[in-house]
């Protein structure tokens, strides 16, 4: 699109068994995750390959162990797509490990190196986050779009 009608449009996606997500931006990079709880044994050899040793302490001192994985899962990909790095970015080193509850259960966005994160449970087995580079000019939330399209029929969230 931008190659060809000279529009700026940054957009990434994401698939988990039930439902497709997609985040646009007009101004600058942006990334998305969604991920179901299908069932992963979440033990510590997974906690070692996903989780920095910060967030290993965040995990194993919480009531709620597998939506905290999540979570941290699901933010730590949103963020190496907005970078543009990806699977390239190891996910212990790709440290959110200095968050707190208010961001993971909350409505606290998370900054992280100029990047505006945010993750969002959509139901008791779905967990989405989101990451948009942030710029003088994309500072407020009227910038920013989350579309989830539904393969369930009956089954809708936006976030705008």
């Amino acid at each position: 699109l931008s190659k060809v009608h000279n529009i700026n449009l940054y957009f990434n996606l994401s698939h988990t068994h039930h439902t497709m997500a997609i985040i646009f931006n007009k101004i600058c990079e942006c990334g998305i995750d969604i991920e179901e709880d299908n069932a992963l044994i979440i033990d510590e050899y997974i906690c070692n390959i996903v989780l920095s040793e910060r967030e290993k302490l965040l995990y194993h001192n919480s009531q709620e162990k597998k939506t905290i994985f999540y979570k941290l899962w699901t933010l730590k990909e949103a963020y190496s797509k907005a970078v543009g790095m990806g699977l390239e970015l190891p996910m212990q080193t790709n440290d959110f490990g200095f968050i707190n509850n208010l961001h993971l259960f909350g409505e606290h966005p998370i900054i992280k190196n100029n990047y505006l994160c945010a993750t969002i449970t959509l139901d008791k087995n779905q967990y989405l986050a989101y990451a948009i580079k942030q710029s003088s000019n994309n500072t407020s939330k009227k910038n920013q779009s989350v579309t989830l399209f539904p393969i369930h029929p009956n089954v809708t969230f936006s976030l705008q």
